[in-house]
C-alpha cells in the first residue's frame, strides 16, 4: 500500500531554486490526490497506512525534501535536523488526514479536494512555511528576540 501511495508521490528531488521547490512540492501533492482519487482502494485504506509510517521511505521522502529545503535557504537551520524532518512528517500526515476525510465525505464533490482553487495546498503550504522559516528565535544578550515571518528570512 504504501510503496504504491509512494510511487504516485514520487521521490524528492533537488530543486533548482525555491519556484520550482514550491512547484515539486505541489506536483507531488496534486500526484498523490490524483491517485487516491483514481484508486478508491487505496483511498479506503491511506489514512491508517499514513499514520502508521513513522520510519522507512516515507521518512526518507521527508528528509529529502527538509534537506533541500534547507540547502535552498527555505527552510530553517536553527532548528535540529531530524526534528525539523519529524515535524514537517507530523503536520503532512495532519494535513492528509484533513484532505482524506474531505474526499471521503458526501459533502465534497468528488474532483473537488484536488481541485486548483481549493484550499486544501495553500492552507499546508502557510503552515509548513510558518514551522520552517517564520519566527525563528534568536537570542541576544539573554534575550529572546523574534525575527522573520516567512521562508526566505529562514537564511
Amino acid at each position: 500500500m504504501l510503496a504504491r501511495l509512494l510511487g504516485a508521490l514520487g521521490p524528492w528531488a533537488p530543486a533548482r531554486d525555491e519556484a520550482d521547490f514550491r512547484s515539486r512540492f505541489a506536483g507531488g501533492s496534486a500526484a498523490l490526490a490524483t491517485h487516491l482519487r483514481d484508486h478508491p482502494e487505496d483511498l479506503a485504506l491511506a489514512d491508517a497506512a499514513i499514520g502508521r509510517t513513522h520510519t522507512g521511505p516515507w521518512l526518507a521522502w521527508f528528509e529529502a525534501l527538509v534537506t533541500d529545503g534547507q540547502r535552498l535557504g527555505m527552510i530553517r537551520t536553527d532548528v535540529d535536523h531530524g526534528l525539523l524532518v519529524s515535524a514537517t512528517a507530523a503536520v503532512i500526515r495532519a494535513a492528509d488526514t484533513w484532505a482524506l476525510a474531505r474526499m471521503t465525505s458526501d459533502r465534497i464533490p468528488p474532483g473537488a479536494a484536488d481541485s486548483p482553487d481549493d484550499e486544501a495546498p495553500s492552507q499546508l503550504w502557510c503552515l509548513l512555511c510558518g514551522m520552517w522559516g517564520g519566527a525563528a528565535a534568536t537570542t541576544t544578550t539573554g534575550a529572546t528576540t523574534i525575527t522573520g515571518g516567512g521562508p526566505a528570512d529562514a537564511r
